[in-house]
């Protein structure tokens, strides 16, 4: 690659981009506590953790009053666009979307009363309401409350957003209701956190109020019409109200009514859609407040009213990916937390008028677009049900469906009363109101398909963005904060290189402008004319005589690995085997037979390397008869085609036909792949907010929560995130490319990021080193130059004869720091300056832009090239990580893997109950070790050893062991094997649910690590008197019951375990009392060749970077197996100007879960649940797979070293330091002397020499870990 860095340099220029993410281009970035930027989103409308980063804790300098410091004062929260941009109607959302803030003062007497503070400003909140209602006619509205918390120890704090649920309000009267229905939610959230004794978290202060207010288009039911096909059937058992008016909710209900009293009665209602014999029904009910026609919202009301009542209500899916559907499925609208528990349980179908004429109907999205009627009608009771549910898939027996979960229909009742009892989360499912799809029978192999990830990127785009941190003009600081505004970002530069194929640069772009994101932008477009262009004329094919012969002997596809089968009967050129003259078109099979009586050359009548003349050619294809058997020549497709590069016409093996139209090029389809380091946090927010304004086309985002995104589409160009892929900053890259020809210019730059003179891009000399300091790098360096050597010698001559270049600036003297970089590296910067001919300071920024581009397509093209050799797949064509080792592993495996089809239901529900986790604690905060030679020993206390233990590769080991692959059927009870002989490399393996007593006898040896772990809920009665103890200490004594994966000693009733499990339970003296019943399977070591491959690989990595590498290779298989995709997000971004309509309808979609304005764009960031999902992972694999991993624990002996060497060949001593005690206990043929004179273990990979403090921590930074966290923080924490 060093051709790859030395092909561009030729102009200097550019700076690098702040280091500090923000949504806006002109808006202040904030420096959020590490803490909080580090959760994982798991945002729906009813989650308590709504990721405050959404959110700013810092207060608005627009929105400071000038007023008396006792009242809040609500804000609308202004656009900061520039007004040239708002005026052209560029930017801005037409007020469908609307935020306010208030800022709770800091003499504000209601401060630490979340309750008064509400009341307090419930009227003025609620005049918002209605000014809004007022002019929208119908408004969403969600409250979020940011306060500030800390911890009961009240060492830790942070400011935390606690949402209320999302509320569409439709009439006036009913706004005070609303606002105290959404403030005690909040309340509640805020209640529910103090009393979860995990958290830790109490309330301290609130910070500011936000008021999320959103257009409302509201579904209501309305006047008869007749119903789409397939629902017309009367035979469905589905009423329709035959009103005139907008009354259509209320006539169901009396038809329900109705339907039920005669049910009562043995007797079956008719003609239940005539309203007229349903009306004296109607005085059964309490319709205060039901408007006409009723809204989703307004069957809250009327629950509330009628108490004996459950209302759920669906839409139909009348199509899926642009087919008509036959069969009759629905997705949910609303569902009752009452289901099950009323007397009255009534299902209702929302159809909207011409629905059948739209294409494709599988979001919500689509439902009641302008100028369609809705109309409600009711299903028929459980016979209704049946009907329905008959049709769900070709299966036509009775059906039973669970109005929960929406879990796909069972086949048998018994089985729906079991999952209502045992499975059922109800109203608490996280994933209630989905609808989930089962693959079809024949569908449902899941294997290695992806055949067009085979093909390299033909073309990539490696850019960056360069920006000016600059200071806010008054620094907007709060003691009592966590955020402080301190800088914004403003574009000031842009570079990128675009590579070919053939790894060659074909464009390249630098240029210093404020408008880099529109210019990039346009120069993209311009690239992506040129590819359109390349692509429209293909190279011809050009093969030399190794090519011929190698597709001669062919006999394998080389994309799909399948054999080349070719049929008797294929049409073929037949040549003359010793002239190789053109004899004419044959079948194959006639040749075959006349080769083989002569006993000539098969392969050399079939093939020439010379092409035919067009006048052969031509005889070829018109030909109809056989020259040999002169019988007809089928037109027959032969299934042996030479695939071969378009872009350079290099021939690139022999494939199936139809493998090889999945890698042609479509030049208006294609996607480039624009590859950002660090996308995710940084650049891609520069992008996006700057692409709402400059481009119209669609934006397609993967999403982790509303702000930050995996990667995103728009138009034919694919931004993906290198450290998506695991790959290291460009600092650590640029390190592992120094021994390239260029090492001055590979070893990554020091920039003075926060330096914002106007004139520094015309100065002439490099700035100061003081220049350099930045505020997220801190101050680490004094100016004396402090230095130490690897043996801690500050400033003397150390006796191990150290060189001067051995002696490194130290960060821990006892000067004051005033430097963030050292000498060496301002050394370094000041020698780029000079040896690269910088004249100003504009070439050191191009340079360093240059400079990031190119190590950055460096080191991306070299992993690609690495992967593509070892694999055959182009990660540029995915993603993550995961997602590509999930396709390798199948490739390389060919495995077949059987996903849960339709009718296997109950298996998939099996599997999920048998998930359950890893079992991770840590019984005591502090634990010290006490043994002889230590500091501090104290020979009156026992002798105590705190070990690590890690069972090396143990994701891998249980990777290569019997797995399922499929084959999947209940056991008959009555024809049990014996567990006790089922051997553990058996054909068919099995998943058991039993009843396992654990007898008394076991509980003294068991007590420190009980078998068997279960997922279940934690009552306040079972806590031991010190666990109570410890809730009053630092709760006051408020618990949460929350489900737990605990460890006890108690009786395991309905557990579910691998038959392996099962046989070590018992080996240990557990007893099984009854088996429920048993799923069995086919396994395999089907991965075991992918996971020894990288497991061989990182033995023999280099660096850090390819040992982590191969390791997550192997377990990113094992998350993909584990993946819910249930649990993935479905996140718009939406353009209010441009896209006016289509925000209106998902803003009116039941699923929305909330959005977010980014302002200063023309973007809305919108989040709805998932209504329906298809459960198409393999979960049984990773279910096989989860196990415990590692363990610290304490161990009192008298030396714990002289216990591990009797057993040194369990042991991997690859990273004790060589002079380690234990490792001189060892003798001297368990060492390796290597030829220089050096030793090493023979099962030992690396020695280190030096003693390593290592902290981890698990949901902070690495960064915060290292550099905050010490021993002094735990141990005051102690419960002794």
């Amino acid at each position: 690659m060093s051709s790859l860095l030395g092909s561009i340099f030729g102009t200097l220029g550019s700076l690098f981009g702040n280091f500090l993410p923000s949504w806006s281009r002109d808006q202040p970035s904030e420096s959020h506590d590490d803490t909080s930027d580090n959760k994982e989103d798991n945002e729906t409308s009813d989650d308590i953790s709504d990721s405050s980063s959404e959110y700013d804790t810092a207060d608005e300098g627009e929105n400071e009053s000038n007023e008396e410091d006792l009242t809040m004062i609500f804000r609308l929260i202004d656009d900061p666009a520039p007004k040239r941009l708002i005026e052209a109607g560029r930017v801005g959302n037409n007020g469908l979307c609307r935020d306010y803030v208030a800022s709770i003062p800091e003499n504000y007497p209601f401060k630490r009363d979340p309750l008064l503070m509400f009341e307090d400003n419930e009227k003025q909140i609620s005049e918002i309401y209605s000014a809004e209602l007022a002019r929208l006619g119908g408004i969403k509205t969600k409250i979020v409350h940011i306060a500030h918390m800390t911890d009961t120890s009240y060492t830790k704090e942070e400011d935390i957003a606690f949402p209320s649920e999302i509320i569409a309000i439709t009439r006036q009267d009913r706004i005070e209701e609303y606002i105290a229905q959404q403030y005690h939610t909040i309340l509640d959230r805020i209640d529910e956190m103090e009393r979860n004794a995990h958290s830790g978290w109490i309330y301290d202060y609130g910070i500011k109020v936000y008021l999320e207010i959103s257009a409302y288009q509201p579904l209501r039911g309305s006047s008869h019409f007749e119903l789409p096909k397939p629902w017309n059937k009367p035979q469905l058992g589905i009423i329709n109200p035959k009103n005139n008016d907008e009354f259509c909710f209320h006539e169901c209900i009396k038809a329900h009514l109705r339907s039920e009293n005669f049910r009562r009665g043995g007797r079956r209602a008719q003609h239940l859609n005539e309203i007229s014999r349903n009306q004296r029904y109607g005085t059964m009910l309490n319709l205060t407040g039901i408007n006409a026609p009723a809204s989703l919202h307004d069957i809250d009301r009327f629950e509330e009213n009628n108490p004996t009542f459950a209302v759920n209500v669906f839409k139909p899916v009348l199509s899926e990916n642009g087919k008509e559907l036959k069969t009759h499925k629905l997705d949910p609208l609303r569902i009752s937390e009452y289901n099950y528990q009323r007397e009255h349980l009534v299902d209702l179908i929302l159809f909207t008028q011409g629905e059948e004429t739209l294409t494709d109907r599988r979001n919500i999205n689509d439902v009641n677009p302008e100028g369609f009627n809705t109309h409600y009608c009711l299903i028929n009771g459980e016979v209704g049900w049946h009907r329905i549910m008959r049709n769900w898939n070709k299966h036509h027996d009775h059906k039973y469906f669970c109005r929960h979960c929406l879990r796909a229909p069972f086949s048998r009742l018994d089985l729906l009363e079991e999952h209502i009892a045992f499975n059922c989360h109800g109203r608490n499912n996280p994933y209630a109101g989905q609808r989930e799809i089962f693959p079809k029978k024949g569908n449902h192999i899941c294997k290695f398909t992806n055949i067009k990830a085979l093909l390299k990127a033909p073309f990539v785009i490696y850019p960056d963005n360069e920006c000016d941190s600059n200071k806010l003009d008054e620094r907007e600081e709060d003691k009592n904060k966590n955020t402080v505004k301190t800088q914004k970002q403003v574009n000031n530069s842009f570079g990128y290189v675009m590579i070919q194929n053939d790894s060659e640069i074909i464009s390249k772009v630098f240029r210093r402008t404020a408008n880099s994101i529109e210019e990039k932008w346009k120069n993209m477009q311009e690239d992506l004319e040129m590819i359109k262009e390349i692509l429209r004329n293909p190279v011809e094919l050009k093969m030399i005589a190794r090519d011929w012969e190698n597709y001669n002997s062919a006999r394998k596809c080389y994309l799909c690995n399948g054999l080349l089968q070719e049929t008797r009967y294929n049409k073929v050129k037949y040549y003359d085997n010793e002239t190789q003259r053109f004899i004419g078109a044959a079948h194959q099979g006639c040749v075959r037979t006349v080769c083989n009586a002569r006993k000539i050359d098969y392969k050399r009548s079939l093939y020439r390397t010379e092409h035919l003349s067009k006048k052969e050619e031509k005889a070829f294809n018109e030909a109809v008869k056989c020259v040999i058997c002169k019988g007809n020549l089928k037109e027959e497709k032969i299934n042996k085609v030479r695939d071969h590069d378009h872009i350079t016409g290099k021939y690139r093996g022999a494939a199936h036909r139809e493998c090889n139209l999945q890698l042609r090029l479509k030049p208006d389809e294609i996607k480039i792949p624009v590859v950002y380091q660090g996308g995710k946090h940084y650049d891609f927010h520069l992008e996006l907010l700057e692409l709402g304004l400059i481009t119209e086309e669609k934006i397609e985002p993967i999403a982790d929560n509303m702000e930050n995104y995996k990667s995103f589409t728009i138009g034919q160009f694919k931004f993906i995130d290198t450290i998506q892929f695991n790959l290291p900053s460009l600092e650590k890259i640029a390190t592992n490319l120094r021994t390239t020809v260029l090492p001055l210019l590979t070893q990554k730059d020091e920039y003075p990021y926060e330096l914002n003179d106007p004139d520094r891009f015309s100065w002439t000399k490099l700035p100061s080193r003081e220049c350099f300091n930045t505020t997220l790098g801190g101050l680490n360096y004094c100016e004396h130059g402090c230095k130490k050597c690897k043996h801690e010698i500050k400033g003397k001559k150390c006796d191990n004869k150290c060189r001067p270049e051995d002696y490194k600036e130290v960060t821990d003297c006892e000067h004051e720091k005033i430097y963030t970089i050292s000498q060496k590296q301002y050394n370094h910067a000041q020698k780029v300056w000079q040896e690269t001919g910088c004249k100003t300071f504009e070439d050191y920024h191009m340079l360093y832009l240059k400079t990031d581009v190119l190590i950055l397509a460096d080191a991306f093209q070299n992993f690609r090239t690495v992967m593509i050799d070892v694999f055959g797949l182009d990660p540029a064509n995915y993603i993550t990580l995961p997602s590509y080792a999930f396709d390798v592993a199948k490739k390389v495996t060919k495995v077949k893997l059987e996903l849960f089809h339709e009718g296997q239901e109950d298996m998939h529900e099996f599997v999920q109950r048998w998930m359950r986790g890893g079992n991770s604690m840590a019984p005591r905060r502090i634990a010290k070790a006490n043994f002889p030679g230590m500091k501090g020993y104290d020979k009156k206390q026992v002798n105590k050893w705190l070990m690590y233990l890690d069972a090396n590769n143990l994701y891998g080991w249980a990777m290569i062991q019997h797995l399922p692959t499929g084959g999947f059927r209940w056991l008959d009870l009555k024809d049990l094997p014996n567990i006790r002989t089922i051997s553990p490399t058996a054909k068919r393996g099995s998943a058991w649910e039993v009843k396992l007593k654990y007898p008394e006898k076991l509980h003294p040896s068991h007590t420190d690590f009980p078998l068997c772990p279960e997922r279940r809920i934690v009552t306040r009665e079972e806590l031991s008197p010190e666990q109570g103890n410890m809730i009053e200490k630092l709760s006051n004594g408020k618990f949460a019951e929350t489900e737990k994966l605990v460890a006890t000693l108690e009786t395991k009733d309905r557990y579910i375990l691998h038959y392996t499990n099962l046989q070590q339970c018992l080996n240990l003296g557990m007893e099984l009392e009854h088996v429920y019943r048993v799923l069995e399977f086919d396994q395999s070591p089907w991965l075991e060749p992918y996971i020894m491959g990288n497991t061989q690989r990182r033995r023999n990595a280099k660096n850090d970077f390819e040992r982590n590498l191969w390791k997550l290779m192997n377990n990113a298989v094992f998350g993909k197996t584990m993946e819910d995709v249930r649990r993935r997000k479905r996140i718009d971004l939406v353009r209010p100007i441009g896209e006016e309509h289509r925000l209106r309808k998902m803003l009116a979609d039941p699923a929305l879960v909330g959005r977010k304005i980014f302002y200063g764009s023309n973007l809305i960031a919108v989040h709805r649940k998932q209504t329906h999902v298809t459960l198409n992972k393999p979960i049984y694999v990773g279910a096989a797979i989860l196990d415990l991993n590692s363990f610290i624990i304490e161990i009192e002996t008298e030396n714990i070293y002289d216990d591990m060497v009797e057993d040194a060949d369990l042991y991997d001593f690859s990273d004790y330091p060589e002079d380690h005690p234990l490792l001189k206990k060892l003798s001297p043929d368990q060492w390796i002397t290597k030829p220089d004179g050096t030793r090493e273990l023979k099962n030992m990979k690396v020695i280190e020499n030096a003693t390593k403090n290592i902290q981890k921590s698990k949901g902070l930074k690495k960064s915060l870990v290292n550099k905050e966290l010490t021993i002094d923080i735990y141990e005051p924490l102690d419960i002794k």
